[in-house]
């Protein structure tokens, strides 16, 4: 059953519990209002990330793991709690719970028994600290490490840009545009308006958003004429050949399409 306990605001301050992650510290607090007045509980995991972290996934074993064994630097002695096992019972015991709590004078005694220090559980949870199975029991610096680990394993398995929002200074580029007047795609202006529009309305995401603009042209999502512009040759374009003699010409296509009317005319005549 829950009871009502004392918190210091020196239990903020405290440097050892510094060392620990804030959902442990939460779970030490917890565990004074499931404790008796001595101090003891159940060590019932689940029951605890029940009544604790209702709407949290927290890994609750792990947390007891951890403030039985903190390995907290300069001090490996030090524990929060202590977890043993008697009579078939897994069973917690906070050592300095008296020293802080001032339990009610009507509160009922301690129905469970004492800590005596020398338990199997103890022994276990020892040697799982030493040996290969940290995952099960990890240290400060075990769940920090992972953390990071997790961190930096996500990012380097996806190796990807993440989709984001239109940003709001989204223009035309440089690139789109030399896109678009290869293709023959006029009115971006007015193409971009209605893009942007459309793209904050329904909360688009995407990872490049020059490409996405591309696309938003060709399906004409501005209903502006989905067919590119054709493209209609300049008369003054220059072009060059040489001659026969080896000489460098200089002609216009205006003067090119002359000449070739010239000689098919003459091809006619011939005919």
């Amino acid at each position: 059953m829950p009871r009502r306990r004392f918190l210091s605001p020196e239990f903020f301050k405290d440097e050892d519990l510094a060392c620990l992650p804030f959902e442990a510290r939460l779970l030490f607090q917890g565990l004074w209002c499931y404790a008796d007045r001595e101090g003891r509980l159940e060590d019932r995991p689940k029951y605890l990330k029940a009544e604790l972290f209702p709407y949290d996934r927290v890994d609750v074993e792990k947390l007891l793991c951890l403030l039985a064994n903190p390995n907290i630097p300069d001090r490996p002695a030090k524990v929060f709690i202590r977890r043993y096992h008697t009579d078939s019972r897994q069973l917690i015991d906070i050592p300095e719970f008296p020293q802080h709590q001032s339990p009610h004078k009507h509160e009922p005694d301690s129905a469970l028994p004492v800590f005596v220090g020398t338990t199997t559980d103890i022994v276990r949870l020892t040697t799982d600290i030493v040996g290969a199975s940290t995952d099960t029991c990890p240290s400060v610096i075990d769940i920090g490490e992972r953390r990071e680990d997790k961190r930096q394993r996500t990012k380097d398995k996806s190796g990807k840009k993440s989709k984001t929002l239109l940003p709001p200074d989204f223009t035309i580029s440089y690139a789109v545009k030399t896109w678009a007047a290869k293709q023959g795609f006029t009115r971006l202006e007015e193409r971009l308006d209605h893009f942007k529009d459309a793209a904050i309305a329904k909360g688009y995401t995407n990872i490049d958003w020059d490409a996405a603009f591309r696309n938003a042209i060709r399906d004409d999502w501005a209903k502006l004429g989905k067919n590119p512009v054709s493209q209609v040759p300049d008369p003054d374009e220059i072009h060059h050949r040489f001659n026969k003699d080896g000489t460098l010409e200089t002609l216009t296509r205006r003067e090119l399409d002359a000449e070739k009317e010239a000689l098919r005319a003459l091809e006619q005549v011939a005919q």
